[in-house]
Protein backbone atom coordinates (compact mmCIF):
# COMPACT_ATOMS: atom_id res chain seq x y z
CA UNK A 1 0.00 0.00 0.00
CA UNK A 2 1.37 3.24 -1.08
CA UNK A 3 1.39 5.42 1.93
CA UNK A 4 2.03 8.54 0.23
CA UNK A 5 -0.59 8.18 -1.83
CA UNK A 6 -3.58 7.23 0.89
CA UNK A 7 -1.75 10.00 3.48
CA UNK A 8 -2.64 12.64 0.61
CA UNK A 9 -6.15 11.64 1.37
CA UNK A 10 -6.52 12.97 4.57
CA UNK A 11 -6.78 16.68 3.26
CA UNK A 12 -9.48 15.95 0.40
CA UNK A 13 -11.91 13.58 3.01
CA UNK A 14 -13.73 14.67 5.89
CA UNK A 15 -12.48 12.98 8.66
CA UNK A 16 -15.73 11.94 10.41
CA UNK A 17 -16.37 9.80 6.70
CA UNK A 18 -13.07 8.36 7.21
CA UNK A 19 -13.76 6.83 10.70
CA UNK A 20 -17.22 5.50 9.50
CA UNK A 21 -15.20 4.04 6.54
CA UNK A 22 -12.61 2.57 8.67
CA UNK A 23 -15.18 0.96 11.34
CA UNK A 24 -16.42 -1.41 8.58
CA UNK A 25 -13.35 -3.01 7.99
CA UNK A 26 -12.35 -5.88 10.13
CA UNK A 27 -10.32 -5.90 13.27
CA UNK A 28 -7.59 -7.35 11.45
CA UNK A 29 -7.76 -4.89 8.35
CA UNK A 30 -8.24 -2.26 11.22
CA UNK A 31 -4.57 -3.83 12.94
CA UNK A 32 -2.70 -3.81 9.18
CA UNK A 33 -4.47 -0.02 8.38
CA UNK A 34 -1.63 0.81 11.36
CA UNK A 35 0.99 -0.24 9.75
CA UNK A 36 0.72 2.17 6.65
CA UNK A 37 1.42 5.13 8.42
CA UNK A 38 1.52 7.54 11.32
CA UNK A 39 -1.63 8.92 9.85
CA UNK A 40 -3.39 6.36 9.19
CA UNK A 41 -2.55 4.53 12.41
CA UNK A 42 -3.99 7.58 14.17
CA UNK A 43 -7.65 7.22 12.46
CA UNK A 44 -7.36 3.36 12.69
CA UNK A 45 -6.92 3.40 16.75
CA UNK A 46 -9.57 6.44 17.27
CA UNK A 47 -11.51 5.90 19.73
CA UNK A 48 -14.80 6.24 18.46
CA UNK A 49 -13.67 3.20 16.19
CA UNK A 50 -13.30 0.53 19.23
CA UNK A 51 -15.84 1.65 21.37
CA UNK A 52 -18.66 0.85 17.95
CA UNK A 53 -16.70 -2.06 17.56
CA UNK A 54 -17.29 -3.13 21.73
CA UNK A 55 -21.12 -1.80 21.52
CA UNK A 56 -21.67 -4.39 18.12
CA UNK A 57 -19.59 -7.11 19.61
CA UNK A 58 -20.83 -7.23 23.30
CA UNK A 59 -24.29 -5.60 22.75
CA UNK A 60 -24.37 -4.63 26.47
CA UNK A 61 -25.45 -1.43 28.29
CA UNK A 62 -22.87 1.48 27.76
CA UNK A 63 -22.72 2.21 31.31
CA UNK A 64 -21.59 -1.41 31.72
CA UNK A 65 -19.11 -1.10 28.68
CA UNK A 66 -17.99 2.63 30.14
CA UNK A 67 -17.13 0.50 33.52
CA UNK A 68 -14.60 -1.98 31.50
CA UNK A 69 -13.15 0.99 29.48
CA UNK A 70 -12.33 2.50 33.36
CA UNK A 71 -10.66 -0.56 33.88
CA UNK A 72 -8.99 -0.71 30.74
CA UNK A 73 -8.25 2.77 29.57
CA UNK A 74 -8.82 2.63 25.92
CA UNK A 75 -11.94 0.98 23.90
CA UNK A 76 -9.17 -1.01 21.96
CA UNK A 77 -8.17 -2.64 25.26
CA UNK A 78 -11.82 -3.15 25.59
CA UNK A 79 -12.26 -5.00 22.79
CA UNK A 80 -9.45 -7.30 22.84
CA UNK A 81 -10.69 -8.38 26.82
CA UNK A 82 -13.83 -9.33 24.94
CA UNK A 83 -12.45 -11.09 22.01
CA UNK A 84 -10.52 -13.08 24.35
CA UNK A 85 -14.00 -14.43 25.79
CA UNK A 86 -14.74 -15.43 22.51
CA UNK A 87 -11.89 -18.19 22.47
CA UNK A 88 -13.02 -21.70 21.77
CA UNK A 89 -10.01 -23.03 23.75
CA UNK A 90 -8.84 -23.43 26.36
CA UNK A 91 -11.59 -25.85 27.07
CA UNK A 92 -11.99 -27.80 30.10
CA UNK A 93 -8.33 -27.27 30.88
CA UNK A 94 -7.02 -28.36 27.03
CA UNK A 95 -5.46 -26.35 24.20
CA UNK A 96 -5.15 -27.96 20.64
CA UNK A 97 -1.30 -28.06 19.87
CA UNK A 98 -0.95 -27.55 24.01
CA UNK A 99 -2.45 -30.66 25.86
CA UNK A 100 -0.23 -34.18 25.98
CA UNK A 101 -1.82 -37.13 26.98
CA UNK A 102 -0.44 -37.29 30.64
CA UNK A 103 -1.98 -33.74 30.53
CA UNK A 104 -5.65 -34.68 29.76
CA UNK A 105 -5.30 -37.28 31.61
CA UNK A 106 -4.59 -35.36 35.13
CA UNK A 107 -7.60 -33.13 34.05
CA UNK A 108 -10.05 -36.45 33.85
CA UNK A 109 -9.82 -37.78 30.42
CA UNK A 110 -10.63 -41.29 29.95
CA UNK A 111 -9.65 -43.32 27.18
CA UNK A 112 -10.38 -47.20 26.14
CA UNK A 113 -6.46 -48.08 26.14
CA UNK A 114 -3.10 -46.43 26.19
CA UNK A 115 -2.97 -46.57 22.49
CA UNK A 116 -6.34 -45.02 21.69
CA UNK A 117 -6.33 -41.81 19.52
CA UNK A 118 -8.69 -39.83 21.69
CA UNK A 119 -9.82 -38.72 24.92
CA UNK A 120 -13.30 -38.26 26.37
CA UNK A 121 -13.55 -35.45 29.01
CA UNK A 122 -16.56 -34.07 30.10
CA UNK A 123 -18.74 -36.15 27.51
CA UNK A 124 -16.59 -34.26 24.51
CA UNK A 125 -13.90 -36.46 22.54
CA UNK A 126 -10.67 -34.70 22.42
CA UNK A 127 -8.16 -36.39 19.69
CA UNK A 128 -4.41 -37.21 19.49
CA UNK A 129 -2.50 -36.89 16.24
CA UNK A 130 1.43 -38.48 15.76
CA UNK A 131 3.14 -35.63 18.10
CA UNK A 132 1.13 -37.08 20.99
CA UNK A 133 -0.42 -33.77 21.62
CA UNK A 134 -4.13 -32.92 20.91
CA UNK A 135 -5.36 -31.52 17.80
CA UNK A 136 -8.85 -31.73 16.84
CA UNK A 137 -12.31 -33.19 17.70
CA UNK A 138 -15.30 -34.24 16.25
CA UNK A 139 -19.03 -33.00 17.37
CA UNK A 140 -22.15 -35.03 16.07
CA UNK A 141 -25.56 -34.28 16.89
CA UNK A 142 -26.98 -36.99 18.93
CA UNK A 143 -23.12 -38.24 19.85
CA UNK A 144 -21.27 -35.84 21.59
CA UNK A 145 -22.53 -32.88 23.12
CA UNK A 146 -21.66 -29.22 22.46
CA UNK A 147 -19.05 -28.25 25.64
CA UNK A 148 -20.99 -25.96 28.10
CA UNK A 149 -18.79 -22.78 27.49
CA UNK A 150 -19.36 -22.63 23.73
CA UNK A 151 -23.18 -22.77 24.58
CA UNK A 152 -22.76 -19.51 26.07
CA UNK A 153 -21.13 -18.42 23.54
CA UNK A 154 -24.00 -19.08 21.01
CA UNK A 155 -22.96 -22.22 19.42
CA UNK A 156 -25.97 -24.59 19.63
CA UNK A 157 -27.44 -27.71 17.42
CA UNK A 158 -30.90 -25.31 17.15
CA UNK A 159 -29.01 -22.31 15.22
CA UNK A 160 -29.83 -21.60 11.73
CA UNK A 161 -27.66 -21.88 8.78
CA UNK A 162 -28.48 -17.69 8.54
CA UNK A 163 -27.90 -17.11 12.00
CA UNK A 164 -24.70 -18.81 12.43
CA UNK A 165 -23.23 -16.94 9.72
CA UNK A 166 -24.18 -13.73 11.73
CA UNK A 167 -22.77 -15.74 15.02
CA UNK A 168 -19.53 -16.76 13.24
CA UNK A 169 -18.83 -13.09 11.92
CA UNK A 170 -19.48 -11.58 15.73
CA UNK A 171 -17.14 -14.26 17.17
CA UNK A 172 -14.49 -14.42 14.87
CA UNK A 173 -14.71 -11.77 12.47
CA UNK A 174 -14.53 -14.33 9.04
CA UNK A 175 -17.18 -17.11 8.04
CA UNK A 176 -16.71 -18.74 4.54
CA UNK A 177 -19.35 -20.33 2.56
CA UNK A 178 -17.58 -23.64 1.86
CA UNK A 179 -20.66 -25.42 0.26
CA UNK A 180 -23.62 -23.68 -1.11
CA UNK A 181 -27.03 -24.07 0.67
CA UNK A 182 -28.72 -26.95 -1.87
CA UNK A 183 -30.75 -29.63 -1.22
CA UNK A 184 -29.90 -33.22 -1.18
CA UNK A 185 -31.62 -37.02 -0.84
CA UNK A 186 -31.27 -39.29 2.36
CA UNK A 187 -33.73 -41.56 3.69
CA UNK A 188 -36.58 -40.11 0.86
CA UNK A 189 -36.33 -36.68 1.99
CA UNK A 190 -35.15 -34.03 0.49
CA UNK A 191 -32.73 -32.16 3.20
CA UNK A 192 -30.72 -28.87 3.40
CA UNK A 193 -26.92 -29.40 3.04
CA UNK A 194 -24.53 -26.45 3.31
CA UNK A 195 -20.89 -26.49 4.86
CA UNK A 196 -19.37 -22.85 6.81
CA UNK A 197 -16.16 -22.73 8.16
CA UNK A 198 -14.25 -20.05 9.84
CA UNK A 199 -10.88 -19.94 11.99
CA UNK A 200 -9.10 -17.58 15.16
CA UNK A 201 -5.71 -17.53 15.89
CA UNK A 202 -5.60 -18.48 19.86
CA UNK A 203 -2.75 -18.60 21.52
CA UNK A 204 0.00 -18.94 19.02
CA UNK A 205 -2.21 -21.71 16.59
CA UNK A 206 -4.73 -21.16 14.40
CA UNK A 207 -7.95 -23.48 15.66
CA UNK A 208 -10.30 -23.99 12.18
CA UNK A 209 -13.86 -24.73 12.81
CA UNK A 210 -15.91 -26.35 9.86
CA UNK A 211 -19.89 -27.02 10.52
CA UNK A 212 -21.78 -29.08 8.48
CA UNK A 213 -25.46 -29.07 7.79
CA UNK A 214 -27.34 -32.50 6.55
CA UNK A 215 -29.71 -35.08 7.24
CA UNK A 216 -32.74 -32.66 8.29
CA UNK A 217 -35.59 -31.31 6.52
CA UNK A 218 -34.97 -27.42 6.01
CA UNK A 219 -33.95 -24.20 4.67
CA UNK A 220 -31.42 -21.72 5.49
CA UNK A 221 -33.88 -19.72 8.11
CA UNK A 222 -34.51 -23.55 9.43
CA UNK A 223 -33.27 -24.59 13.10
CA UNK A 224 -31.93 -27.93 14.35
CA UNK A 225 -30.21 -28.17 10.70
CA UNK A 226 -26.62 -28.43 11.51
CA UNK A 227 -25.27 -31.76 12.25
CA UNK A 228 -21.86 -31.66 12.93
CA UNK A 229 -18.64 -29.40 13.81
CA UNK A 230 -15.09 -30.42 13.24
CA UNK A 231 -12.71 -28.55 14.93
CA UNK A 232 -9.14 -28.92 13.84
CA UNK A 233 -5.55 -27.13 14.49
CA UNK A 234 -2.20 -25.93 12.74
CA UNK A 235 0.64 -23.83 14.32
CA UNK A 236 0.71 -20.62 13.26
Amino acid sequence: MDSGLYGSLFGTIAEELILEILFFLTTKELCRTCSVSKAWKKYAEDESIWKRKCLETERLEVSKLSMKHQKYQTWKGVFKKISECHNLFPLYGVILERTTRPEIENLGGKSSDKQSSYYVLNEVNFWFHNRDVIWSMYIARGIYKIPEPWEKMGITWHLSYNNYKKLLLKLFGNCTVTTAPHSEMFSGQNCFTARLYTESKEHGIIVKLALAFSYSVGNEDSSDTLYSLTISSSLN
